[in-house]
């Protein structure tokens, strides 16, 4: 937002008690910042936002002075087509108050010394909102974000992303739940994707690393080690028919020594490349008989 500390102050009588519609709404029963923020979205908004007639192109606040500075209640009309009405602090923008920038994004909610801080709401003209806690004018703490897309988030923020305990939606199904970090999936935590697949374990960087299990909807199971979203490592496939593969694996195929074994027909026990057995093995088949 615009800064306040440079700002040339000019209260201006003319304008009238209109442009100060923010500060005129407090009651005796003296509502919470939720509840206030909620009026302001349902009944003040429009009024509060009322653009104040151009000057030459210069700052104007209309509202309390104190000592040549805005102090109390006023609104602040900025040459960059910026709009704030609400509560002032020796000059600052600091209680409750409505902010709207030059390309017509509003926050309605708290503020601290000139910045976001506190309970607010931001509504994007492209179509995203943000419905939560603030800190130093970015989301941090508890909060709901709506994208234009229609992806929605609920749950920790953390200078401005993602952070902490969440669950992320997507409009085509998709649902992740568990832990965030600058925006990725990182930690413990479960993601089912539209089709149905499910993977409930680590997550490093947004992709399934360490160890999980992954479940497919033609009924396949894998349980073992990842890196980067790909089986990598130690782990178990099996199929719904109760064939299994259990040993190493690399980019999502077995390889290095496994055993892979069919409900009714051999086991091989060895080496494995790039999916196939290749190199020393042994193959037992049902009736006992064995090759290696």
């Amino acid at each position: 937002m615009a800064g306040t500390g440079s700002m040339r102050w000019r209260a201006i009588a003319a304008i009238g008690a209109a442009a100060v519609a923010v500060g005129s709404t407090g009651c005796a029963s003296f509502p919470t910042t939720r509840e206030w923020v909620a009026q302001q979205l349902e009944a003040a908004v429009q009024h509060a936002l009322e653009p104040v007639p151009e000057d030459g192109g210069e700052d104007r606040y209309v509202g309390d002075l104190e000592d040549g500075v805005p102090h109390g209640k006023g609104t602040l009309a900025g040459k960059d087509g910026s709009l704030y009405t609400g509560e002032w602090v020796r000059g600052q923008q600091h209680g409750r108050g409505v902010y709207r920038w030059p390309n017509g994004d509003q926050y309605i909610g708290e503020l601290a010394f000139g910045e976001l801080e506190g309970f607010g709401v931001f509504t994007g003209v492209e179509g995203d909102r943000y419905e939560g806690e603030w800190k130093d004018g970015r989301h941090h703490g508890q909060g709901k974000y709506e994208w234009a897309d229609g992806r929605v988030y609920r749950g920790a923020f953390r200078d401005g992303m993602k952070w902490g305990q969440g669950e992320l939606r997507a409009p085509d199904g998709r649902v992740h739940t568990g832990g965030f970090e600058r925006d990725l999936a990182h930690g413990q935590g479960t993601r089912v994707e539209a089709d149905g697949t499910r993977y409930e374990g680590d997550w490093a960087r947004g992709e399934p690393s360490g160890h999980g299990r992954m479940e497919w909807p033609d009924g396949r199971v894998y349980e073992g080690e990842w890196s980067e979203g790909r089986a990598e490592g130690e782990g178990e496939l099996r199929w719904p028919n109760g064939e299994r593969y259990v040993g190493g694996w690399h980019l999502d195929l077995p390889h290095g020594r496994g055993v892979h074994a069919l409900p009714d027909g051999p086991t091989y026990d060895g080496e494995w490349v790039a999916g196939a057995p290749e190199g020393i093995g042994r193959m037992t088949w049902p009736d006992g008989s064995v090759y290696e």
